[in-house]
């Protein structure tokens, strides 16, 4: 199925009775309580069956366990899925999960990598067939703010406090509150009212 541009799939247990009515697609589940959706990174029948496999392996339980190199300023963080089988249809997977990897930080363990990708404003992220992957970050610290300097054009500060963006949809609204409330701390620092 595919609403406004976007690739999803929808797997229901096996029997179960799919109906239109209106502009509503209705289900009886086959008289069980569940059901799964996807988000497809493409569209296509290939695409629908290699999720398929995986629709019905549900995750049960995570666990996320770090590991920091002081020296190097590198965290390892292994990510751990617990899945149950909830349908017995014929060719399911039960001991692996596709998971959407995330690109901007290196990510190992994961096996092979498979063709599909999804955008994200983090960047591109990679799919695998796992229950576990690790991934490594490099910490460069973190500098909140600046604390002034004399003889700074304050000037500039209020003038760049007062700028506001207008944001559209949902992840640059976020930005754009994250990068106000930065400038906040330096507009007040420097006697300044931000907008």
């Amino acid at each position: 199925m595919t609403v406004n541009g976007h690739n999803y799939g929808l797997f229901a247990p096996a029997k179960s009775k799919w109906q239109k009515n209106g502009s509503s697609l209705e289900c009886d589940l086959a008289g069980k309580d569940y059901f799964s959706v996807a988000i497809l990174p493409s569209k296509g029948d290939d695409t629908l069956e290699k999720f398929r496999k995986h629709a019905y392996a549900f995750v049960t339980d995570t666990q996320v366990s770090w590991k920091y190199d002081e020296p190097s300023a590198k965290l390892s963080a292994t990510y751990e899925f617990k899945t149950k089988q909830m349908d017995d249809q014929k060719g399911l997977s039960s001991d692996s999960d596709r998971r959407a990897l995330p690109s901007p930080v290196e990510a190992r363990d994961h096996g092979a990598l498979l063709e599909e990708t999804y955008v994200s404003p983090r960047g591109l992220l990679k799919v695998a067939e796992v229950a576990k992957f690790t991934t490594d970050f490099t910490f460069n610290g973190i500098l909140p703010a600046l604390p002034p300097i004399p003889g700074a054009d304050l000037g500039s500060v209020r003038a760049t406090s007062k700028k506001s963006p207008t944001p559209t949809t949902c992840f640059p609204k976020a930005t754009a509150r994250a990068r106000r409330a930065t400038r906040t701390g330096s507009a007040n620092r420097s006697g300044a009212t931000p907008a």
